[in-house]
């Protein structure tokens, strides 16, 4: 019989100790802010707006002169018309579809994936 020899395993055992914790944090969070979902980093790859806020207020979809989205002012939006928003300034088909991208970029950055 021989043996082999493998560098690096306390590494690996760190960085999935790493892993679940991160994953264990994830599972407790119970919201995430839409500027953190929709960060900068991911507003950039995926429009020409630097964060949502811009996004929004840039969609005249919202009542004139408004310089700061609030809950009330975005729900009010028309989800037809938000859609079609989406599909003619993002990377994206829908509003779901950012939603769930981002979502996933999220799970990944917080997780260290």
């Amino acid at each position: 019989m021989f043996e082999i020899k493998i560098d690096g395993i306390k590494e690996v055992v760190d960085t999935l100790n790493h892993l679940q914790k991160n994953v264990e944090e994830l599972e407790e969070k119970k919201e995430i802010s839409i500027g953190e979902l929709l960060n900068e980093e991911f507003m950039n790859k995926y429009t020409k707006w630097n964060n949502f806020n811009d996004f929004i207020i840039n969609s005249k979809l919202v009542p004139e002169g408004t310089t700061v989205l609030t809950k009330e002012i975005f729900e009010a939006i028309p989800d037809k018309e938000f859609n079609e928003y989406v599909t003619n300034n993002s990377s994206f088909e829908s509003w779901i579809e950012m939603l769930q991208t981002a979502l996933k970029d999220y799970v990944k950055r917080k997780s260290g994936l």
